[in-house]
């Protein structure tokens, strides 16, 4: 799965969780499919820094306790 078809579910995962969402849970969630801890790492990079950079996004995404 490419980063363009998996940023959208990453965030959609982060947004409807009902508990801070861990790289381990998104690992778990979406190895079936074949995507790799790395990619998950890129997807969510990207992701920051595009809530984080935007200005007029309501929202912005942070690692906490590692």
């Amino acid at each position: 799965m490419d980063t363009s078809t998996l940023k959208p579910i990453i965030e959609a995962m982060i947004f409807v969780a009902e508990e801070p969402i861990t790289e381990g849970n998104i690992l778990t969630a979406l190895s079936p499919d074949g995507v790799d801890k790395e990619t998950i790492r890129e997807c969510l990079s990207s992701i920051e820094s595009d809530w984080n950079s935007d200005t007029t996004r309501g929202m912005g995404i942070n690692k906490v306790a590692g």
